[in-house]
Parts: C-alpha cells; sequence; structure tokens
C-alpha cells in the first residue's frame, strides 16, 4: 500500500519528523490516505491530533509538514496551526490546469490563507520541468513561493526550472504578532457552532484496509458517489438544472463508464 510521506530531517542527518499525507485525491493515483485504513493506522502509529499531524520544536521554530492536495483545505494547516506550528513546509504537484497562474492562482491564493489563518509561515515547493517524454508541457509550472505569518507573499520563483529560493523567516516577529489580539485568528475561534460539521464523516474511513489496497482508480472515484449523494441527500449542494439529487452519482458512473469504455480509465 503506497504511502505519501513527508520528513524533516535534522542538523545531525536524522529523520525528526515523518507526516503521511491526509487528503488525497479521489481521482489521483492510487497512494492511500491513513483515513483508508484509519483504525488500523491509529493502531500503529495513535489516533490523536499530534500523532496524525505533528509539529517538532527546534531551534528555528516549531516546524510542521503537509504534502499538495492538503493545501487545498483548511483542515490539515488548521491541526498544524493548533499543534502549534510556525512554519509550515508544504511539497506539492500542482498542475497548470489545476490552477497556477493567474487569475485563476489556487496554489498561491489558497496557501496564503492558510499561512494567514493559522498565522504562520507556509513555504510551498511546487513541481517544475520534468521528463516531457512522459508529462505534458504544462503539467506544473513551478511556482514556489514562501509566505509570511499575515499571508503576503515574500518570494516567488513564477517558472518550472530549478531554483532556491531565499527569504527571512523572523520566529520572534511571528511570535510577536501571536500576542496581538486585535484579527488574532485563534483566540477568536468559537468551536461549539462547528461540531456538527464533523461528528459525522463525510469521506468515509477504513475503505483500503491492510490486505486490500485499491488495485484500480476506479475503486477510489466510486466511493465519491456516495459522498455525492450524501451532499445532495442533506441539502448542501443543490443539483444542476434539470437534476434530481440522486443523478449526480448516476452521471458519475456514467462518466466511469464512458472513461473506461474508451480506455481512459482501467477497470477494477
Amino acid at each position: 500500500m503506497e504511502k505519501k510521506t513527508n520528513f524533516i530531517v535534522g542538523p545531525c542527518g536524522n529523520v525528526v519528523l515523518k507526516y503521511h499525507k491526509w487528503h488525497i485525491n479521489a481521482s489521483l493515483g492510487l497512494g492511500t490516505s491513513p483515513h483508508d485504513v484509519f483504525d488500523e493506522y491509529c493502531k500503529h502509529f495513535g489516533g490523536g491530533i499530534k500523532d496524525l499531524f505533528p509539529v517538532i520544536d527546534t531551534e528555528i521554530g516549531k516546524l510542521g509538514t503537509m504534502t499538495c492536495h492538503d493545501g487545498c483545505t483548511p483542515e490539515v494547516s488548521r491541526a498544524l496551526g493548533y499543534n502549534g506550528a510556525e512554519v509550515i513546509c508544504h511539497p506539492g504537484a500542482i498542475q497548470e490546469f489545476e490552477g497556477v497562474s493567474e487569475p485563476w492562482d489556487f496554489w498561491k491564493f489558497t496557501r496564503r490563507a492558510r499561512a494567514h489563518d493559522n498565522m504562520c509561515y507556509v513555504l510551498g515547493s511546487n513541481w517544475g520541468s520534468v521528463n516531457y517524454d512522459y508529462y505534458p508541457k504544462a503539467f506544473c509550472p513551478g511556482h514556489s513561493f514562501g509566505i509570511d505569518y499575515r499571508g503576503n507573499m515574500m518570494v516567488e520563483a513564477p517558472y518550472p526550472n530549478e531554483q532556491v529560493l531565499a527569504t527571512t523567516i523572523d520566529i520572534e516577529a511571528l511570535r510577536q504578532y501571536r500576542t496581538k489580539t486585535n484579527h488574532n485568528n485563534w483566540i477568536d475561534v468559537r468551536t461549539e457552532g462547528f461540531r456538527e460539521m464533523y461528528t459525522n464523516s463525510i469521506y468515509p474511513p477504513n475503505r483500503f484496509p491492510p490486505g486490500k489496497p485499491p488495485k484500480a482508480l476506479v475503486e477510489k472515484i466510486s466511493i465519491c458517489k456516495e459522498v455525492y449523494d450524501d451532499l445532495y441527500a442533506r441539502g448542501q449542494f443543490t443539483p444542476p438544472a434539470g437534476m434530481e439529487p440522486g443523478d449526480v452519482s448516476k452521471q458519475l458512473q456514467d462518466r466511469i463508464d464512458y472513461a473506461q469504455a474508451t480506455g481512459r480509465l482501467a477497470k477494477g
């Protein structure tokens, strides 16, 4: 079973932190999340928020890490912030069609929000040039960056070629900034009103337990039909004109069937 793992290496060359990617796109690759083997994962690694989203206290600040799609939604960075992260190291492989260049610079504006919300630095390194015998020319256009704890872009490499970026990480300034009450994005958090959002599963856990990894991408994509049914049934999503709530998951199945019939998606 493939797990996507980030690690932080200490000054002596030893690995001081490991993190297993949490948000893995159901439509992208056969990689599995700890959430896919959640019960078994918790037995081995622990199921607390500090086990799942570790942060290490170092001489250069409190460091955490997240991978690629983890930065697309607020939860992983919020968990790292809750655990004290001051710098989030964030590698990714965000493709051009997913939103890197303006006007839809999704890779940047979402990560600026992650930094602002948690009052921490976010250092994002995105894939650039690749072996174009296997990837399209616009696969990953780079745009690695450093964002400060207010969400300001400090430095950026707006091209795909290899580059070393340098910028100042002022941990003491960050710590002083966090003592301010105005626009402090942690002291104003009022958790009680949001519990219902996370009480029940949205994407279901434990779908690929040990010994039963996904053998084809269709196995992961098909789970989304259940998620669609739930989102539409409880009224969070409204279907497009002419469609009923249950039609969206049927549409996904039609798309799966078409992709398989045309050789775009392997059969399970």
